[in-house]
């Protein structure tokens, strides 16, 4: 309930919840729960815009997941923890930890999760001055994401790639920019 909370951006009982059912877990030393309940807790504190605490809380969750040794709890932990360093502009670490995601990618059994880690390894190589193999590898994630009719996907990755190339100072921002609004003027008239 409280992933619902958090949908309708109820984040104090959302926080709340999160809070009795972290303390809950630690009493009876229950790892497994501790995971997704840091990495609630994460988002909310990201949303809120702390991010320092978020990225806190969900090494943290990384911790648990590591003693636990599931690569379903790794695995998202670390694709969390690599789009956090993607917001925070740590491209580097943020690559890190999408690159070991992607590494377990085999194993989950997730809708859209190796999509996601290969988007964000892109960003963070376009992040690291690497424009034209990040820009490949955007291109074809947002070929997929259209392939797979994802126009809402689709046009949120094309926003968060012209971001990418505006900080990078590199002219194709322009263009992406362009697609980005035709993208959007589609979603308006359907």
């Amino acid at each position: 309930s409280s992933q619902f909370l958090l949908r309708i951006g109820n984040f104090d009982r959302a926080s709340a919840q999160l809070t009795l059912a972290k303390q809950l877990a630690r009493q009876i030393n229950d790892e497994a729960s501790l995971v997704p309940i840091l990495q609630h807790e994460s988002d909310i504190l990201g949303r809120r815009g702390d991010p320092s605490a978020a990225l806190r809380a969900m090494l943290e969750a990384l911790t648990h997941a590591k003693r636990i040794g599931s690569a379903q709890l790794l695995a998202i932990t670390y694709i969390n923890l690599g789009d956090s360093y993607l917001k925070m502009k740590d491209f580097a670490t943020s690559l890190r930890y999408s690159q070991q995601a992607l590494a377990l990618a085999p194993r989950i059994r997730r809708n859209g999760f190796e999509q996601t880690v290969r988007f964000n390894i892109a960003i963070a190589q376009i992040g690291l001055g690497h424009v034209g193999q990040g820009t490949r590898l955007v291109e074809k994630e947002i070929q997929s994401e259209l392939d797979g009719s994802n126009i809402v996907d689709a046009e949120d990755s094309l926003r968060e790639y012209a971001d990418a190339l505006v900080a990078a100072h590199d002219w194709r921002a322009v263009d992406v920019l362009r697609r980005d609004i035709q993208m959007r003027d589609q979603l308006m008239t359907t």
